[in-house]
């Protein structure tokens, strides 16, 4: 079962509630159920909330216990001669879904909106986290390529404009050196617009200010809630959080069905831009793209991707195909945790592709697919298992 802000589906307790007390006592127990549930609420064990959701709930069970039982009494039997053929007149005209029926069935799914979740401190839509204080400068001890590596993508999950690394045995050229080697790998990809300032400072240490793209500075704010953000940040993380709200709706207790609706929803979205747009920081490679122009190439639906799933909860992140004799990254796309394993999301390939074939696929499956092209291969992640 997911952990998740309330996300409550009438027919989960309306229908054993009102079936309950058709049979075990009539209304009289849902006024204990109700009374148990105030009770609750007032000693801490439910939040208010809860406490007044099951109290609503046991009021509209008693409201279609009354109505299913006056019309089993009340419903004549059918006539085995009817004597005259039905009049297409009388049909009765469909009451736009407040039948008992769609009452009772209906979803009725309560996910916490970005007012919601600004006004609570909060982060995460599935098992929500308290926000922490954001820092703005951070110092890291290296002194190997791993842990390089390393040090710089703890500081850019973090959001943090000022990466600082103190390190040792080798000076400042050799480590630049070392951080170009690797600024396109897996762990360092995704998070800017394509751009760094590297300098040296004091004390053999250099410092790393990346230049954060708009999908990144919407996570950070919505994580910490600071620092502030331009416009179109804000405008990024408005659009991805509507998405993050009806992925849950549409598909309640179902994580995959979420990355699934995240994945239809944003290749319908956006399309592949021919010729490709030339220069570093475009929209079409952030997700400005994405929910502005309608066009993003792999970059563009890859941090998308990874901003709506992080909203959501669910773990994931972005994977990079550039070896370091490869160069530049040639392709992007993400790498998504469901139930404990890990899997390939190229919501790029499936563009095009009603059949998802790059959904939710292993590293086998992935390799088979792509046989010798290079298009999907990449370097062992340090970060992720």
């Amino acid at each position: 079962m997911l952990k998740k802000r309330i996300i409550f589906h009438k027919a989960a307790l309306l229908l054993p509630l009102t079936i309950g007390t058709l049979f075990f006592g009539g209304c009289d127990v849902l006024s204990g159920i109700s009374n148990i549930a105030e009770e609750l609420g007032n000693s801490g064990f439910l939040t208010e909330e809860e406490a007044q959701t099951i109290t609503g709930l046991t009021t509209q069970a008693a409201a279609l216990t009354t109505q299913m039982a006056s019309s089993a009494t009340s419903t004549p039997k059918p006539n085995a001669t009817p004597t005259s053929k039905p009049d297409a007149t009388s049909t009765p005209k469909p009451d736009n879904g407040n039948s008992f029926w769609d009452n009772l069935f209906g979803s009725n799914v309560e996910v916490a909106t970005l007012d919601d979740d600004l006004k609570n401190n909060t982060y995460v839509l599935l098992n929500p986290q308290e926000c922490q204080p954001f820092v703005g400068r951070q110092y890291y001890d290296i002194d190997s390529e791993e842990s390089l590596i390393l040090a710089v993508h703890d500081g850019l999950m973090r959001g943090i404009p000022g990466i600082v690394l103190r390190y040792k045995g080798h000076d400042y050229n050799y480590w630049l050196k070392v951080f170009n080697d690797n600024v396109n790998r897996s762990e360092l990809s995704g998070f800017t617009c394509d751009s760094w300032l590297i300098c040296p400072e004091e004390n053999n240490t250099m410092g790393c200010y990346p230049v954060y793209n708009h999908a990144w500075k919407a996570y950070t704010y919505y994580r910490y809630h600071e620092p502030e953000i331009d416009g179109d940040s804000m405008k990024v993380l408005q659009e991805a959080h509507k998405i993050a709200e009806e992925a849950i709706k549409a598909s309640p207790d179902d994580e995959k069905g979420m990355i699934l609706y995240v994945n239809d929803k944003l290749r319908k979205m956006a399309s592949y831009p021919h010729p490709i747009p030339a220069g570093l920081g475009v929209p079409e490679r952030d997700a400005t793209g994405v929910f502005f122009k309608g066009k993003a190439v792999c970059a563009g639906y890859a941090v998308t991707t990874r901003l709506v799933l992080s909203i959501i909860g669910i773990d994931n992140t972005i994977i990079t195909n550039s070896l370091k004799e490869d160069g530049d990254a040639g392709h992007i796309w993400n790498y998504v945790k469901y139930n404990g394993s890990w899997y390939h999301l190229d919501v790029t390939w499936n563009v095009d592709d009603d059949s998802n074939t790059y959904f939710m696929i292993t590293d086998d499956a992935l390799s088979k697919l792509n046989g010798s092209s290079t298009a999907h291969k990449w370097p062992a992640l340090l970060t992720y298992e």
